[in-house]
């Protein structure tokens, strides 16, 4: 009999690789708790140089440095000089990254302190401390007080993660690089908002990729100045800021919001408790400011070229559809009390922090989208509970397109229910006097009283639509307490639902004698007109209808036969396999021959566009142009881009496809919305080489961006038959001919169908005597 395996406890060494996993995802998150750490030591200068390929990075300060009786503590779980309690805000106090970074590469650290003159080093590998010491080598002493972090190999103890990343392809690489720059670039935010000025060069081993951010201290700029400050160095800029501020029942808010909607979100940050929330799909907080300007007008244009008649609101064509913003939110006091990111939904569940906050978000952003003109701000007269502040400041710079009404309705008419504005407050820079506005008349709720909790039950908090649910312990199932109602039953006359079997029965057998096919109270004035069956050859009674099958293909449209054009607008033929009678849309069918033409016979050589298009790109999209440029000169479009100053890119386009190029010359926008829609495609990792070659047009069209395909659309329909056009019955042959060749005959290009079956004419009845011979067979002979 074989022993049954023993349940041991795992080695310690493996103990702190699997904790150091927990704490350290990638190189990005190793970034940003090496420069959280130099500005606890009080850093003013941080130099990063970072090696993707090697997994690999050095950070370099000019912080106060670690005493050298203090090295021997580095990597030493739970160690740390920083506590949450005092008086001055820190980013890191549990004292686990540098373990967990010591178990998962290699560590080297040297440390000078500002009140020593020795250098001192401590290393490590892979968790086995190698040595603690000062070091003698002149070449290795820091000239100044300061500390420089070495990492090399990080992950090189998990096989997993070494094949991963030998295996990284190009866009991997540039999402890594931007996961890394938005890790900065929350460390700044958060950096400027407690006040503290810093410099941080971030570089790649080649210099290829560099970003350069300094923020203003305290003393030079105000809050909104220093987060448009970084916000511009970091590659985000282009966008006109505005500050908002907020507080409601202990919560505080403020920030910027961009006045423009962008190409992408990258714009978008918020910050709870001095820490960055994720940015990801399934983030409450993002998908509520996103939905909120969703719902307005933010995201669209004003396409009436007359002024005085009013606004003529339509979508965007383009890509910049999506906020910016940067939100700082602070629930210390004595309602929440601290509160990080991670627990924010947890604790939702059990109180009403998420609800509170996504509250003072919406009446925050709502309140900037009113005073925009964006939104129209929507009057409730419900007395209100509590109250709420909300204030937009001004900028220096005029905002174009905003109208302050003097009869403009307060916030709180807005605001839900429970929410009640005490004054509204708009703070200019020039002048800080604030003006409080009441509503002008309230009304009185209707008293309702309070819903009892239902017994075996328990509350539950959903985060997405922010309200409460009971839900039965036993099953799980919502409980849906009864509240007192507030209108009289209504009388009816109708008879009640049936609850027993016998009830049913005794209902089926009273209308059993009724017809529901017969409408006894609006009776049909005729009677209806017999209608021969074209299958069967019999009449059809009210209750029977005519039934066909068959499927067209393109071998029936190769062989159908032309009947005549009908309305300038269709062909009518006959498909003689099936001996079905079709309708074809004459402008869907050209346009899906022109459309499958083009593309059959693109040719990716540019031409020289008489006046070359020029714009400028940011940092992130100047990244990613660089990274694809060969891949979208295949294509036929020839361009140059010239670093500018932020770490942006100016992008001169010279030649484009030939097929296209007189699109581009009389609307030189469009060029610069395609390769803009295209720059977001290839950051969202949608790329496709071009494939050469007549035979490989399907692939070309499926693969190409969404912007080109777009262009060659529109030119295809604008170039194709139209209504109205008279066709001979050649032409009608000649383009049903075509038709039948083409790949995809039956939607034309933007996906309408090109023909609708409209009968079946075969098997004997009406169609005996419908252009049939002696012989009962469809005649060939025209017309």
């Amino acid at each position: 009999m074989s022993s049954l395996p023993r349940i041991l406890r795992i080695a310690p060494g493996e103990v702190a690789l699997l904790r150091s996993t927990v704490n350290i995802g990638n190189l990005a998150d190793v970034v940003e708790e090496l420069f959280m750490n130099s500005l606890d030591g009080n850093a003013t200068n941080v130099d990063i140089s970072i090696n993707l390929a090697g997994n690999s990075l050095a950070v370099e300060d000019n912080g106060d440095g670690i005493i050298p009786d203090d090295m021997k503590m580095i990597g030493v779980r739970y160690c740390t000089s920083k506590t949450p309690t005092g008086s001055t805000p820190t980013f890191g106090c549990r004292g686990e990254f540098l373990s967990s970074l010591a178990n998962s590469s290699i560590l080297t650290m040297y440390s000078r302190s500002r009140d020593y003159r020795s250098t001192h080093v401590v290393k490590y590998h892979y968790g086995m401390q190698l040595g603690c010491d000062w070091v003698v080598d002149p070449s290795w002493m820091l000239p100044k007080c300061g500390t420089r972090v070495l990492v090399s190999k990080l992950f090189g103890n998990l096989p997993v993660r070494v094949a991963a990343r030998e295996r990284m392809t190009a866009s991997a690489i540039a999402k890594e690089w931007k996961d890394i720059k938005r890790k900065i670039t929350e460390v700044a935010l958060l950096h400027a908002k407690n006040g503290k000025g810093v410099k941080v060069v971030v570089r790649d081993e080649k210099c290829v990729r560099k970003a350069i951010v300094d923020v203003g201290s305290g003393d030079e700029l105000d809050l909104n100045d220093r987060v448009k400050r970084v916000m511009e160095q970091a590659g985000f800029g282009g966008v006109l800021w505005e500050g908002v501020k907020g507080t409601w029942n202990g919560l505080q808010m403020e920030g910027v919001m961009g006045l423009v909607p962008v190409m992408d979100g990258e714009r978008q940050f918020i910050f709870v408790n001095g820490h960055s929330v994720p940015k990801n799909g399934n983030s409450i907080l993002y998908s509520k400011v996103a939905d909120l300007f969703r719902a307005s007008a933010f995201s669209t244009a004003d396409a009436n070229p007359a002024p005085e008649r009013g606004p003529k609101l339509i979508v965007r064509k383009g890509t910049e559809r999506h906020p910016s913003f940067v939100l700082f939110l602070q629930t210390a006091g004595q309602t929440y009390g601290l509160v990080h990111p991670e627990h924010l939904e947890a604790y939702g569940r059990n109180n009403n922090i998420l609800l509170d906050i996504t509250k003072l978000i919406e009446v925050v952003v709502d309140e900037f989208l009113v005073v925009g003109g964006w939104k129209k701000k929507a009057i409730d007269k419900r007395k209100r509970e509590e109250s709420v502040e909300a204030s937009i400041t001004g900028t220096k710079k005029p905002i174009l397109g905003w109208r302050r009404r003097a009869d403009m309705i307060p916030l709180d008419m807005m605001v839900a229910p429970r929410h009640r504005l005490s004054n509204l407050a708009f703070s200019e820079r020039a002048n800080t006097e604030r003006v409080a506005r009441q509503p002008s008349e309230t009304v009185a709720p209707r008293s309702q009283a309070p819903v009892a909790a239902p017994s075996g039950a328990s509350r539950y908090f959903d985060p997405k639509t922010n309200e409460y649910f009971w839900l039965d312990d036993r099953t799980g199932n919502e409980i849906k307490p009864q509240a007192p109602q507030v209108m009289p039953k209504r009388l009816t006359l109708l008879p009640g639902k049936p609850k027993t079997a016998k009830e049913w029965r005794e209902l089926a057998a009273k209308y059993a004698h009724y017809s529901y096919s017969d409408n006894t109270v609006f009776p049909c004035p005729e009677q209806q007109i017999p209608r021969n069956s074209l299958v069967t050859g019999g009449v059809i009674k009210d209750d029977k209808k005519p039934t066909s099958t068959g499927t067209i293909n393109k071998l029936s449209l190769q062989t159908a036969r032309v009947i005549a054009q009908v309305e300038n607008k269709f062909i009518l033929l006959t498909l003689q396999c099936l001996g079905t009678l079709v309708v074809v849309d004459q402008h869907a069918a050209d346009e899906r021959v022109r459309v499958e033409k083009i593309w059959r016979h693109y040719d990716n050589r540019p031409m020289k566009l008489r006046k070359p298009v020029n714009f400028i790109l940011d940092a992130n999209e100047a990244a990613a142009l660089e990274l694809y440029t060969p891949g979208m000169m295949e294509w036929g479009f020839e361009f140059t881009a010239r670093p500018i100053v932020g770490g942006g890119a100016a992008v001169f386009v010279v030649g484009t496809p030939p097929l296209v190029v007189d699109k581009f010359e009389r609307d030189q926008t469009v060029v610069e919305e395609l390769l803009r829609g295209w720059i977001r495609e290839l950051k969202e990792g949608r790329f496709e080489k071009y494939s050469a070659g007549k035979e490989k047009w399907m692939k070309r069209m499926t693969t190409a961006t969404k912007g080109l395909v777009e262009v060659i659309n529109s030119r295809a329909c604008r170039g194709a038959i139209m209504f109205n056009d008279e066709l001979t019955l050649e032409q009608c042959r000649e383009l049903i001919r075509k038709l039948g060749t083409c790949e995809f005959p039956f939607s034309c290009a933007h996906g309408r169908p090109t023909m609708v079956p409209m009968v079946c004419i075969a098997g004997g009845g009406v169609e005996d005597g419908f252009f049939g011979d002696k012989c009962g067979d469809i005649c060939s002979h025209d017309i």
